[in-house]
C-alpha cells in the first residue's frame, strides 16, 4: 500500500489544467478529479468531500497548492499519531483526519471553512491533538492584491462576509455540535 495518495481537484473551467500525466510527474500514486467549479470558494467543502470519497487512505490531509511542508519526515510524525484529529502547528490551519472521522460523520465538513469546521468540532473535546510540522503558506502573507492570480484565493476574498455568515447559521452550527456528539461517543477513551 502507497504511503500517499494525492487527490486533486480541477475544475473545468480552469484555463490552464493540469494533466493526470503531469499530476503524475510531480506526485507518485496522485489521481486528478475534474468537475464543476460551482459556485467557487463557497461551494470548496464539496470538492473536498468528493475527493475524500474517493480516497483510499487512511489519513485525510487538507492541503493547498500553495503550502509546503518544511519539516524533513513530517510523514514519520504523521504516521506515528493515534489521535483522530491531528492540527498542524504554525501558520497553517489545516487538519488530518482520520478516515474513521470521515466515515463516522460522513463528511469532512459542510461548509467551505473546512479547516474552521473541523477545529469547532474539536474545540472543548481531547479530539484533536497540535503537531511539531513547520509549512509554509505562501497565499497567505501576499499584500499586493495584483500578486494574486488564484481564481479561489479571489472568490474568498469577495465572498467573505457571506461564508463568514454562512459558518455562523443555525443550520452549520447544529452540524458542528452533531458531529462533535457523535465523535466524543467514538472516542470516548482520549
Amino acid at each position: 500500500k502507497d504511503i500517499f495518495e494525492v487527490l486533486l481537484y480541477v475544475d473545468w473551467s480552469d484555463p490552464d489544467p493540469i494533466t493526470e500525466e503531469e499530476a503524475l510527474l510531480m506526485f507518485h500514486n496522485t489521481r486528478v478529479v475534474w468537475g464543476p467549479r460551482l459556485d467557487g470558494y463557497i461551494d470548496m467543502h464539496k470538492w473536498i468531500n468528493a475527493l475524500a470519497w474517493l480516497s483510499c487512505g487512511d489519513w485525510l490531509m487538507l492541503w493547498n497548492d500553495d503550502v509546503y511542508m518544511k519539516t524533513f519526515g513530517w510523514d514519520d510524525i504523521i504516521k506515528k499519531e493515534t489521535h483522530p484529529v491531528l492540527q498542524i502547528d504554525g501558520n497553517t490551519q489545516f487538519p488530518i483526519i482520520r478516515r474513521e472521522v470521515f466515515d463516522e460523520i460522513g463528511h469532512f465538513s459542510i461548509h467551505c471553512a473546512n479547516d474552521s469546521y473541523i477545529k469547532y468540532v474539536c474545540l472543548g473535546t481531547n479530539l484533536a491533538k497540535q503537531i511539531e510540522i513547520e509549512t509554509e503558506h505562501k497565499q497567505m502573507f501576499r499584500t499586493d492584491p495584483d500578486e494574486v492570480k488564484d481564481d479561489t484565493y479571489r472568490d474568498r476574498e469577495k465572498q467573505i462576509e457571506k461564508y463568514r455568515e454562512t459558518f455562523f447559521s443555525a443550520d452549520v452550527q447544529e452540524s458542528i455540535e452533531m458531529d462533535k456528539f457523535k465523535l466524543k461517543e467514538k472516542y470516548r477513551k482520549l
